[in-house]
């Protein structure tokens, strides 16, 4: 089980809404960009197996799950239009590689990553929109463990995750482009069987 403190990661998320004025009997497409943050913290757990060579080199492999509470919003450049988001979920597949100095072992990591993203905007001015998708994407970041047991380990671990670019309410004249960018830092406890 890998526990996370709440707010102790950051979360970008950039949105590009398309905004379509008619020109005559022609169509333009004027692009704006709203960057915002999103703040939350969670909760998952990781799975694993680590082999140790003699010369004290440890490779392994790691898949983790962990459920979010990330939200963030902005307003675009149209006041009228108002953006939310939100990530349920995020988890990572990755291959690790560190070397073992007695209890203590500093590794880097790297691999895939997939998560529920959700962009909506509440309506107003505008009518109300809301869409989902689970995007995937890649993770790199590196940490420390240390071994208080022969069983039990715990880790300090800082994780880059990007899910990628993805478009959401598509064909529509609120077609926007978002990209998840996730930075944590990640606490976890582990126990060895």
């Amino acid at each position: 089980m890998q526990p996370r403190l709440p707010g102790s990661s950051s979360r970008h998320l950039r949105f590009q809404p398309n905004q379509r004025k008619q020109d005559r009997d022609r169509h333009r497409s004027e692009q704006w960009n709203a960057d915002h943050h999103a703040d939350g913290g969670g909760i998952g757990a990781t799975f694993g197996y680590n082999w140790q060579f003699p010369n004290n080199v440890v490779l392994g492999i790691e898949g983790d799950l962990s459920w979010l509470d990330a939200k963030g919003d902005t307003i675009w450049p149209n006041p009228a239009y108002e953006c939310h988001s939100k990530a349920a979920w995020l988890g990572t597949v990755r291959p690790r590689l560190g070397y073992a100095i007695d209890r203590f072992m500093p590794y880097v990591t790297g691999g895939a990553a997939f998560g529920r993203v959700k962009l909506w905007s509440p309506g107003g001015a505008l009518p109300a929109i809301s869409e989902s998708h689970t995007a995937f994407g890649w993770a790199a970041g590196a940490g420390v463990e240390y071994a208080f047991t022969d069983h039990l380990t715990a880790k300090l671990e800082y994780l880059h995750v990007d899910l990628g670019k993805d478009t959401y309410f598509g064909g529509t004249i609120d077609e926007s482009h978002g990209q998840w960018r996730d930075d944590s830092v990640r606490i976890g406890l582990n126990y060895k069987f």
